[in-house]
C-alpha cells in the first residue's frame, strides 16, 4: 500500500479595499484564533498563506498576530507560503507584472518574517500552462492546483503524489488541492 503524505495548508484573504468590519470580524474569528490554537499544538506542522493585502491591513492593527506568527515560523511549526501581493489573476497579466507581484510579497515576508517563501498559493485558482515559466524565472518552485485541472492531465487518476507543470528547464511542482476538504 502506498503513503499519502498530507499538507494542511491555509489560504486567509480579503480583498483589496475591503471593509474594516468584514475584516475585523474574520480576524476574530478565524485568523487570530487559528493562531492561537495551534500555538499549542507545536508538533502540528502546517503551511499557511496570507495574502499581502491582508498582511498590509493586519501589521498596523494587530501587531500580536505578527508576533505570534513570528514565533511559530521561528520553531519550524508553519512555512509561510508567497504568492502574488495583491491577488491579481495571474494569466491575464504580463510575465513582468506577475514576477513584480510575487517579488512584492517575498520582500513582505522576508522583511517581517524572516523567510524565504519557495511556494506561491494560486491567486483564485486560475491557471494557465504558460504560468509555469512566468513563476519558475520568479523563483517559484511549488504551488497549488485544483485538483479537477490536474485530473484532466494524469490518465491512471492517481492525485496523491506532486506533478511538475512546464518544461525540463522551467517547472513549478504542482500540489493537487482536494475539491472534497476544500469545501
Amino acid at each position: 500500500m502506498n503513503a499519502v503524505r498530507f499538507v494542511f495548508c491555509l489560504h486567509n484573504h480579503q480583498p483589496v479595499g475591503n471593509f474594516d468590519s468584514v475584516n475585523e470580524w474574520a480576524y476574530h474569528h478565524a485568523y487570530w484564533p487559528f493562531l492561537q490554537l495551534v500555538e499549542q499544538f507545536p508538533e502540528f506542522r502546517f503551511c499557511l498563506h496570507n495574502s499581502g493585502c491582508l498582511l498590509e491591513w493586519m501589521k498596523p492593527r494587530h501587531p500580536e498576530y505578527f508576533a505570534l506568527l513570528c514565533l511559530l515560523v521561528q520553531r519550524g511549526q508553519v512555512e509561510l507560503v508567497g504568492g502574488a501581493m495583491y491577488e491579481p489573476i495571474l494569466p491575464i497579466w504580463r510575465a513582468l507584472d506577475i514576477r513584480r507581484q510575487i517579488e512584492l510579497q517575498r520582500r513582505f515576508l522576508e522583511d517581517h518574517f524572516n523567510v524565504d517563501t519557495p511556494g506561491l498559493w494560486l491567486p483564485e485558482r486560475v491557471w494557465e500552462p504558460k504560468l509555469a515559466e512566468t513563476l519558475s524565472s520568479a523563483g517559484v518552485r511549488y504551488t497549488s492546483m485544483d485538483d479537477s485541472i490536474v485530473r484532466e492531465a494524469v490518465p491512471d487518476g492517481d492525485l496523491n503524489r506532486t506533478f511538475k507543470a512546464g518544461t525540463y528547464e522551467d517547472f513549478v511542482t504542482v500540489f493537487p488541492v482536494s475539491e472534497h476538504l476544500r469545501y
